[in-house]
């Protein structure tokens, strides 16, 4: 579980670098900032359950 977790903080992390980069409209079309802001918000959603079920033995 730790691992899928760790993936997942790695992840968001990696999305909201891009997003600062893709916020100038120059580089990127807002379809794609849109598509990367949906996907960060489905990691960020999957990070909280899998934090909420992540009991040690």
């Amino acid at each position: 579980m730790k691992s899928a977790i760790e993936t997942l903080e790695h992840a968001i992390h990696g999305l909201n670098l891009e997003l600062r980069t893709w916020s100038d409209p120059r580089n990127f079309s807002q379809r794609i900032i849109n598509e990367c802001k949906q996907e960060l918000k489905e990691h960020k959603e999957a990070l909280k359950i899998l934090k909420k079920n992540d009991h040690p033995l």
